[in-house]
């Protein structure tokens, strides 16, 4: 009898076992690389913060090639596919705050750039960076730079170099501005912009309605 009880025990279980149904697993997170150019990156949390509202786990990409989409802060030499604004940003001509330079207009701010100054240590971006490409094109409106301006790889060698020479003059965005600074020339509303580089639909379509919302 006690052997039959089990036996009937162990048919009951199993039954029960083989009719229920297995849980769920939930998908994976879709995937979007960003890649960011070095005036962009301030915009990076906001790209982050709309991957958590829209499940989609952000990876950063230090290949343009690579990225789903690319942000850059103006419009680029030549734009082939659609571009979506998701912010606004000023270009600043920086000084230190004890520098004799005073505001600039453009006019000025393109003769000192081209011809330079005694005493002032020019400092620019190379010709590939998107703000650089930006000055250039609005401000020096195709005249050559001074041949002894250096170069810049990011923003805080710029603040650094001022904070060594105050008389040092080079280029940031606003959201590099600190209080040791004396803005002597500014470009406002420049575009940031979001720019896909694969097909704007489902994950990466909800991404960019929430960077411009």
């Amino acid at each position: 009898m006690r052997t039959l009880f089990v036996s009937l025990l162990t048919l009951l279980l199993t039954a029960c076992a083989s009719t229920a149904t297995p849980a769920a697993e939930t998908p994976p997170p879709p995937i979007i690389r960003v890649h960011a150019s070095t005036a962009a990156q301030p915009w990076l949390e906001q790209v982050y913060a709309c991957g958590q509202t829209t499940h989609n786990l952000i990876i950063l990409s230090v290949s343009e090639s690579a990225a789903d989409v690319r942000l850059r802060v103006g419009e680029p030499p030549s734009l082939t596919g659609p571009a979506y604004q998701i912010g606004s940003e000023d270009l600043l001509i920086v000084t230190g705050r004890t520098s004799p330079l005073q505001n600039l207009d453009a006019a000025q701010a393109r003769a000192l750039f081209s011809q330079g100054q005694a005493g002032i240590q020019l400092w620019m971006y190379a010709s590939g960076e998107d703000i650089q490409q930006v000055f250039e094109r609005q401000v020096m409106q195709s005249t050559g730079i001074h041949s002894l301006a250096r170069l810049a790889a990011h923003p805080q060698e710029i603040l650094g170099a001022i904070n060594n020479d105050p008389a040092t003059v080079g280029l940031l965005t606003g959201h590099w501005k600190a209080a040791s600074l004396r803005v002597i020339y500014t470009l406002p509303g420049l575009p940031v912009l979001a720019i896909p580089t694969a097909e704007v639909s489902g994950a990466l379509k909800d991404l960019l309605a929430c960077l411009m919302d």
